[in-house]
């Protein structure tokens, strides 16, 4: 179990970090563009700022969860619990608003000047020009499954120490009798 543990926690951390990144790069790539997809461009910074404050809370709480040994300890405080928890929340937030942003974000692109996107796709080194979408896509549904996996992890260790403490009050109760 404790290397599940281990696996669950860093990995949860390696998700948030990565969507992290993910969102400081979103919309970089067309800031060179900026003065010819203005309406485009100020949609996808409202959306990538968005997916960035859900990002950054995701892994501040997934890095707290770390820093409070949750990843290691045999008995959880209500810390551990809550951190983990605000972790579930802020992940399956950004993966609820991730893919419908990316999707409406793609169809505004899609009706771009062809001429324009073909420019910014050649200066910005990429052969597909909609991949940081598909990347978007991608991101959200890893961010439901590790966000499934920690809770389902939660709920394991939570019943685990229940019954611990259930086999404990049983033992204690029958040791005091006996005396």
């Amino acid at each position: 179990m404790k290397i599940v543990q281990k696996i669950v926690f860093y990995s949860t951390l390696l998700v948030g970090i990565s969507y992290f990144i993910f969102t400081l790069s979103f919309s970089s790539g067309w800031a060179l563009g900026e003065e010819w997809f203005a309406g485009f461009y100020q949609e996808a910074q409202i959306a990538n700022k968005l997916m960035y404050q859900w990002a950054l809370y995701a892994v501040v709480f997934a890095f707290l969860s770390i820093v409070f040994q949750s990843h290691s300890l045999r008995r959880y405080s209500i810390f551990n619990y809550l951190f983990a928890t605000a972790t579930i929340y802020t992940m399956v937030q950004a993966a609820i608003i991730t893919s419908p942003l990316c999707r409406e974000l793609q169809a505004s692109f899609d009706q771009l000047n062809p001429i324009f996107v073909t420019i910014i796709t050649a200066v910005n080194l990429s052969s597909n020009p909609d991949s940081v979408f598909e990347l978007g896509h991608l991101f959200s549904s890893i961010l439901w499954i590790q966000s499934i996996i920690l809770l389902v992890f939660l709920v394991l260790r939570f019943m685990v120490r229940l019954n611990a403490a259930k086999a404990n009050k049983r033992y204690l109760l029958e040791n005091t009798y006996e005396n």
